[in-house]
């Protein structure tokens, strides 16, 4: 009798101790389809040196559809993107950082950033490979269409140390510029004469120069030529 008293006991002791190893796993890995089939590995990010800029393309973390190299689309991710290691961190619900190992094919920034105004949204791709995989060309899709307009955003760094001083700082350098694809072409630089930018328009030359004069673009605006960009490939049929 005093055996089943035992062991009656030790199995209501065993009870929630699983079911909190269930919860556990639950909160780890969150309700998010991404979450719970990417693969990752916990970030940890240590230095040993000074920085100044970043190697980031925004510094927060933003909600962001991805889109798996296999097709798959997961939504809701919190992301943040490094362009200089090319690699994508995530975070899960309690907070804690991974760096996605799941091939990315895109990522859609469902709110686009003030730094990007006129975009309502913000698709970054690679055009050789994955987004995450190393030595990817990465850019930022601004028009898509006949006639891509894409920005290519390249993070560079540098390490200094003062004379005397065993501190080192990491300097990063970003520039941005600008890109077109003409159907399966491959990517040229965007001129930055006006005039030439409209003759890649010509087959629309008209409608194209009505439209920048009664619109009252420049087109050494951004906003203005992603503008333009978009009425070419909304006006254009997709071949």
């Amino acid at each position: 009798m005093m055996t089943m008293k035992i062991l009656r006991y030790m199995f209501l002791l065993i009870i929630p101790v699983c079911f909190r190893g269930e919860v556990f796993a639950q909160s780890e890995t969150g309700a998010n389809p991404f979450i719970n089939d990417s693969n990752g590995r916990p970030l940890y990010m240590k230095s040993n040196y000074n920085t100044e800029g970043s190697p980031f393309l925004f510094e927060d973390y933003l909600p962001v559809t991805l889109i798996s190299l296999d097709g798959k689309y997961y939504s809701d991710i919190m992301v943040k993107v490094n362009l200089v290691d090319k690699e994508i961190y995530y975070r899960l619900p309690d907070g804690k950082e991974m760096v996605s190992t799941t091939p990315v094919k895109q990522i859609i920034f469902t709110v686009a950033p003030i730094s990007y105004p006129g975009l309502d949204s913000i698709i970054i791709t690679s055009l050789n490979s994955a987004v995450n995989a190393k030595g990817a060309d990465i850019a930022m899709v601004c028009a898509d269409g006949k006639l891509k307009l894409l920005t290519k955003i390249n993070i560079t760094y540098k390490d200094t140390q003062e004379y005397g001083n065993t501190n080192t700082t990491r300097t990063f350098t970003r520039k941005e510029y600008f890109e077109y694809i003409r159907g399966n072409n491959a990517a040229e630089k965007l001129p930055k004469s006006p005039d030439a930018i409209v003759q890649l328009m010509n087959d629309r030359k008209k409608d194209i120069q009505t439209f920048i004069i009664s619109q009252n673009l420049d087109l050494r605006m951004n906003t203005d030529l992603v503008r333009l960009f978009l009425f070419y490939n909304q006006s254009t049929p997709l071949k």
